[in-house]
């Protein structure tokens, strides 16, 4: 359901440690992996290497892990791995979609879309006791989440004037 060719990069994310992440098929078709690379796009590192379409990784602040949503188990949820790959753990399990995660500056939250309200909204996983909170509640696409510096605001894309214009929650 993305309109992008073989090969192409999708949201790659900030530096962690001198290094962005980001997704792409590298030439498998719809086997997008999770990969990592040096600034320079040398040295890359396929995170994932799995049989799963992963997807929009999201550094942690300290850049020791990354977010990411994948289609495991025939449903798209949010995982978590160490920097090198090791260690992925399921954060969300819910029958609807959950992707385009954000990790927050503080470390405490994640923000992301989902489908689980029927419409795409934008909602909060707190890390630590893993609950869920529903940010948005409108019948129109809330996406792309993005922090604010000081992790007390988040920008996201929506539809709601049928335009898609950027709002703030």
């Amino acid at each position: 359901w993305l309109p992008v060719a073989p090969s192409t990069a999708l949201m790659p994310a900030l530096p962690g440690q001198g290094r962005i992440v980001f997704a792409s098929s590298r030439g498998d078709g719809d086997a997008f992996d999770i990969f990592s690379a040096d600034l320079a796009g040398e040295q890359v590192v396929n995170l994932t290497n799995d049989a799963f379409p992963d997807r929009s990784p999201s550094w942690s602040p300290d850049a020791e892990y990354i977010v990411f949503s994948s289609r495991r188990q025939n449903n798209w949820d949010l995982y978590v791995m160490r920097a090198d790959g090791s260690e992925v753990r399921r954060l969300t399990d819910d029958p609807a979609y959950d992707g385009e995660p954000s990790w927050s500056p503080d470390g405490r939250s994640i923000a992301f879309t989902s489908a689980r309200g029927g419409d795409l909204d934008i909602y909060l996983l707190d890390i630590v006791s893993g609950n869920v909170r529903r940010l948005t509640d409108d019948p129109a696409v809330d996406s792309q989440p993005a922090w604010s510096p000081d992790s007390r605001r988040i920008a996201f894309t929506s539809w709601r004037d049928r335009n898609q214009e950027i709002y703030l929650v």
